[in-house]
């Protein structure tokens, strides 16, 4: 990361489940993805362009572009500017960013479990309309609206608006 600070990152439980299956291939090593033969400990940027070069990507897609595609999707799809840009650990410029010392957290769980499911669904069943529904009600559920606390995951709306595919 370019700012060398610490962040907490949300993973969804698919991604969790997935680096835990790499974790026992790798066993108690350093890094998930270590560097072999160079001087680094961990592999380069270059690597993951090489692996969208070899599957047909090569000049259309580049590792750093997931993190674009990610933002678009998430912001397209309604969720808030600030929790996307702390996802990416962006961080807000001058006065407003000194003083907002938010994490989001809850949201941005959500958030990121919200893309991994409708992600998911694309690859496996596509977007129906019914899914469309189910997923922008889904959006922001744990945002704070004027007036209203914020919800928690043992809401009957949230247990109800969760989609499997």
């Amino acid at each position: 990361m370019k700012m060398r600070r610490d962040i907490v990152i949300s993973l969804p439980a698919q991604l969790v489940a997935l680096l835990r299956e790499l974790y026992k291939q790798t066993g108690k090593q350093r890094y998930l993805y270590p560097g072999i033969g160079w001087k680094n400990d961990v592999i380069s940027e270059n690597t993951i362009n090489g692996v969208f070069a070899r599957i047909g990507y090569k000049g259309r897609m580049v590792g750093h572009g997931t993190r674009h595609t990610a933002s678009t999707l998430l912001r397209e799809h309604g969720w808030e500017k600030d929790h996307v840009e702390m996802q990416l650990a962006h961080i807000e410029e001058g006065t407003a960013g000194d003083y907002n010392q938010a994490k989001y957290l809850a949201q941005r769980i959500a958030m990121m479990q919200w893309c991994a499911d409708y992600l998911d669904a694309l690859k496996t069943t596509g977007i129906t309309p019914k899914l469309t529904a189910q997923f922008a009600a889904r959006v922001n559920v744990y945002s704070r609206t004027p007036g209203t606390p914020l919800r928690s995951k043992s809401t009957k709306q949230s247990k109800s608006a969760a989609v499997r595919p």
